[in-house]
Order: C-alpha cells, then sequence, then structure tokens
C-alpha cells in the first residue's frame, strides 16, 4: 500500500506523540511505500526555523527535531503529484490530497477538515489513531 503522511503527523511524533511516532513506524514496516510531496520539506524546514526564533526549545531539543525530520525525508519518496485540486481551503493540504489521489494511497492526517475533505473527495484517509488501530494485512 502507498501512504502520504501529513506534516502534522511528522511534526506531532518528533514532538513526542506515542501515536503519532507508532503511525509512522507501521508505515515503514517494509510492507508500505511511504510518498511524500516536496512540500513537506519546506513545511518542516519552517517549522524548525520558527521554533529557533521562539527560543521554546533547547537547543539540543531542536537539533533532535531536526534530525528527526531529516532522517524522515531520507527514508520517503518525494514526489510531485500531476495536478493539484483546490479542495481544501489550507494550500498545502491541497498537494497531500492530490498525491493521495493520484497514488490510490491512503492519507494519514491530524488535521480533521483535511480527514472530512479528502473523505468527502473519496481519498482513503485515516487519523494517525486509526491506522494504529487498523488491522487489515498487505
Amino acid at each position: 500500500m502507498k501512504i502520504v503522511i501529513d506534516t502534522n503527523v511528522v511534526i506531532s511524533a518528533a514532538l513526542g506523540s506515542n501515536t503519532c511516532k507508532y503511525a509512522i513506524l507501521k508505515a515503514f514496516n517494509g510492507k508500505h511505500d511511504v510518498v511524500e510531496p516536496k512540500i513537506i520539506s519546506l513545511e518542516l524546514e519552517r517549522f524548525v526555523e520558527k521554533i529557533k526564533g521562539k527560543g521554546s526549545f533547547p537547543k539540543e531539543k531542536i537539533d533532535d527535531i531536526d534530525n528527526f525530520f531529516k532522517v524522515f525525508i531520507a527514508l520517503v519518496k518525494i514526489c510531485e503529484p500531476k495536478e493539484i485540486m483546490s479542495i481544501s481551503p489550507d494550500k498545502p493540504d491541497n498537494f497531500f490530497l492530490s498525491l493521495a489521489a493520484e497514488r490510490s494511497a491512503l492519507f494519514i492526517s491530524g488535521d480533521k477538515l483535511a480527514l472530512k475533505i479528502g473523505k468527502s473527495a473519496g481519498i482513503f484517509v485515516m487519523s494517525p489513531k486509526e491506522w494504529e488501530n487498523f488491522q487489515k494485512e498487505y
């Protein structure tokens, strides 16, 4: 199965969410291909810059988060959707949803609006918790 993981899941995992960490680990279990649009790299870089600027985390924690993101990006296949649908008011979500639709992939997100929009567009969507409990074997 192909899987697209939303940026919010990756950030939450890096910040300590066990549910999101498990969702990512399960996606990388060797039975699935994780594909991501290029925009994920930019969103993750922006997050690191944002937390650096705020001074809300010690340097070591920021380095750990940044390293987590780099490992994640190294493990996924970056590809662009051929056509970007305009179905979400959150423009970056359109890249993730479009890629999931084109690749007949599962879209994992913690964003309720993105999940709702994806579902109404006929995209296979799950929250990290739903993915954690998903038992079907592939």
